[in-house]
Formats: structure tokens, sequence, C-alpha cells
């Protein structure tokens, strides 16, 4: 029998295993955390601390870390990682840049983080009185919100996990966004947080961690969009919490199109109550080594959730998707759908797990992911998982890898459509499942392009 797990944020591999089997810690790790940036509240500061003593507790993952088996990330452990400097990018390069991409383009509000810092100067919100509180986190944080939600939310998730990165994060990070939607508050106008790394050397870090509370009956759209100015093997290592209360609803979109050198790892939690709805689908393009994981926590009744994914690489990348979604109370609904797209050698891992707890009844899950390889090379490892322990409950999980039908390339070949052309069409009509549910029409219309973009290849995709 499968074991019970309480907590949001899910570390199910063994401590005892992983006392015995750690990899050694990224060059440099000591300095860098004794580096951080000072002006934060005390209290931030002690967390911060505890945070990075949680760290050195677990250390770094290995292959016999179940969540971490098919991902070596000990490519990453050998770069001497430091602080990204802040803003070192010239306006004009970032501007030309901001002007190509989804959001930027399409009048809606921008908030620009250059390595993990808040720009001012490039972003463009237009605010007013009765719209969202958005901004630079780092700013929030200083302005002394002693006894606020700000303030209680960062402590929960500070104290809520063992996952290495997680606790990274939380030890360096510098700054971030902060989203406060107001009560009942419904956007017509998409937020859009880009994050740019500039750097050029090897081991550069930024650490964004991003805070959204949406309060009850608030409706809002936010996307997060990671992306570099050059090829480097830089390090992102992002964490967005996000707390939903009774009614709230949050669509939220993740696109990552980092450095083909670059190494991503980031993580979503998400705290729903009663009524609330959350939809949060990403793109992942970029990275050399990606990781994305998404944990929620149905807390209340009628609370529902759909995730949904979408990735697509090729040489040698690798690409890591982990969710979980736990029920914790009756009458709630979650759905997962992720498709990927591989070719050459790159690999993808998706596990999507689902636990519905005791007295959890009248659950609805559904899982699916599905997975198209371009190239004999390519691979997917693939666990969806259910750990139910209530009655009365539907779920429902499946994983599918295939290829190319040759039915349909000869059905499109047959009608004068060249090889590269009929392969396009089918991987665009393969990716348009996840591209047709992504709730931003600019993020929608922008990866829609990227894909019909893109040149299918006699090796696959790129």
């Amino acid at each position: 029998m499968i074991l019970k797990e309480s907590r949001l944020n899910m570390a199910s591999t063994n401590n005892a295993v992983k006392s015995q089997d750690l990899n050694p810690a990224p060059q440099g790790l000591e300095e860098f955390v004794r580096g951080v940036e000072s002006g934060f509240p005390s209290w931030l500061t002690q967390e911060r601390q505890a945070a990075f003593e949680r760290l050195k507790r677990t250390g770094f993952p290995t292959d016999s870390w179940e969540e971490w088996r098919f991902t070596d990330i000990s490519p990453l452990l050998r770069l001497p990682i430091t602080q990204a400097p802040a803003n070192t990018a010239g306006g004009a390069e970032v501007s030309k840049i901001l002007s190509h991409i989804a959001g930027a383009r399409d009048g809606s509000h921008v908030l620009v983080f250059v390595n993990g810092r808040y720009s001012e100067a490039l972003s463009s919100f237009r605010g007013s009185d009765n719209l969202p509180r958005c901004g630079s986190l780092r700013e929030a944080l200083s302005e002394g919100d002693e006894d606020g939600p700000l303030r209680s939310s960062l402590i929960k998730a500070f104290r809520a996990s063992d996952e290495p990165f997680v606790n990274l994060n939380a030890a360096v990070f510098s700054d971030g966004a902060f989203v406060h939607v107001p009560k009942d508050y419904e956007s017509s106008i998409p937020l859009h947080l880009v994050f740019l790394t500039s750097e050029s050397y090897a081991g550069a870090t930024s650490s964004p961690r991003n805070v959204i509370i949406g309060e009850p009956g608030s409706s809002a759209t936010v996307v997060e969009h990671y992306l570099s100015l050059g090829d480097a093997a830089y390090f992102t290592n992002a964490f967005t919490q996000i707390l939903l209360a009774e009614n709230a609803v949050l669509r939220h979109c993740k696109m990552q199109e980092e450095s083909a050198a670059a190494f991503h790892i980031a993580s979503t939690n998400c705290i729903q109550g009663a009524g609330s709805k959350f939809s949060s689908y990403s793109v992942s393009l970029g990275a050399r080594l990606s990781k994305s994981e998404v944990n929620v926590a149905l807390k209340e009744h009628g609370a529902e959730c759909k995730l949904g994914g979408l990735y697509m690489v090729g040489g040698k990348q690798l690409t890591d998707h982990h969710t979980r979604i736990e029920h914790e109370h009756p009458g709630c609904r979650s759905e997962q759908r992720y498709h990927g797209i591989l070719s050459e050698s790159a690999r993808g891992v998706f596990t999507g797990r689902v636990v519905v707890n005791e007295g959890a009844f009248n659950t609805d899950a559904r899982q699916i992911n599905r997975n198209l390889l371009l190239s004999d090379d390519a691979r997917v490892n693939a666990k969806p998982l259910l750990e139910i322990f209530a009655d009365d409950v539907k779920c429902a999980h499946a994983a599918t890898i295939g290829q190319l039908d040759e039915d349909s390339l000869f059905y499109l070949r047959a009608r004068g459509i060249p090889l590269e052309n009929a392969r396009r069409m089918l991987v665009h009509g393969f990716a348009s499942e996840i591209i047709d549910r992504i709730p931003d029409d600019a993020l929608k219309q922008y990866v829609g392009e990227v894909i019909l973009g893109g040149k299918v290849l006699k090796g696959g995709f790129k």
C-alpha cells in the first residue's frame, strides 16, 4: 500500500536514502549564500537561514531519489554558481526583445525582471486604486507588512518543503513579483511577468520568487515568461507561490524559452479555498535541462484545478515535469493534460500524481500524458499515479507514447503537400490540443507562431 503524504510540497524520497547518496554541492555554494543581499526584515533573514540549514541536511538529489530518477543534474552541480549581477542588460537590447514576445506587444500590464530583479524602467503597468497591487516582492517586504498575508504566506511556504532547490531559492532570492488581487476584482487585462537573464558566463544564477494572492471572488490572468539574451550555461531557480481564497479564479501560464545551454528549475505551489478555480498551462521549449513542478492542494469544498503543458525539445535537451494534486475535501475536481514532442536525442520525463485523501468523496480527477517521438533516439519516461484513500470517487489516468501516423502523412503527401510541411502540420495539430487551452490569447498566438515557424527535419522537430 502506498503511504499517504500530508504536506503540500511532497518530498516523496526517504531522507535516510538521501543522507547515504548525495550529490556534491555546487562550487561556491557557501559563498553564494553568504553573499545574499541585505535589507530584508529580520524575521525573513531567520527563515532564510533555516531554509539553508534544511538544504544542507538533505543535500542535492541523485538518481536514487525517486523524483529525480531520470533527471541527472550533475552538469548543473558542476557549475561555479554565483549571483547574477543586477540589471546589467542595456535598455535598448531588452526593449528589442520585449517587442517580440507575448504580452509586451499587446498592451497588457508587463513587469520585467532582469537577472531576478525588478526593473521599473522596463515595466509598464497602468495602475489605479482598484487594480491589483503588482510589483517587486522586495519592495513589498520593505514596507513592513508584519501581520499581513504576505508574511504569513511566505513563512508557511518556507517551512513546508524539503525539496533542495525550493530551499535554495528561499535562502538566496533577491526579488520577484508580488501580485495581490483585491476582493471581487475581475481583471480584463492579463499581467505578464517577464524574467530575462542577461549574463554570458557559466554559473550566473537568478532566483526569482513570486507570490500571487487572490482574495475572495477575484479573477485574474498571470503569465510568467522566462528567456535570455545570451547562450551561457546560466541557472534559473524560480518559485511561485499562489494562494486563492473562496471563489477566487486564477488563469496562470508559464512560458520557458531559456538558452539552449541553460538550466531551469521551477516550482509552482497553489493552495485553493472553497469554490476557487485554478488553471495553469506551461510551455517548455528551451534549456539544456529543465524541471518544472506544480503542486496543488484543494483545501475546501468545490475547488477546481486544471493543469496542462506542452514540452517540445530536441538535440540533447532534457525536460522533466512533475505534478501533484491533493484532494483534501469532498466535491473537488482536477484535470491534467500534458503533451510532449521530442526529436533527435532529447529526453522527457512526466510524473503526474493525484492524491485523494480520506473523506474526500465525490472527487473527480483525470489526467493524461501524450508523447510524440520524432526520432528513434528520443525517449520519454511517463508515470501517471493515483493514490486513493476515499470511496465514491471518479479517477482516471493514462499515458501514451507514439510516432507520427504514417497513414496521415501519406494522406497529406498524396495531396501534394511536401514532407516537411506535412510533418509540421501533424505536429502542430498534436500541439494544438494544449495550445487551444491556453487562457491568454497573446500567448496562445505566440506559441502557435513558434511551432509553425519551426523546421521539421529528417531527424525531428527543431
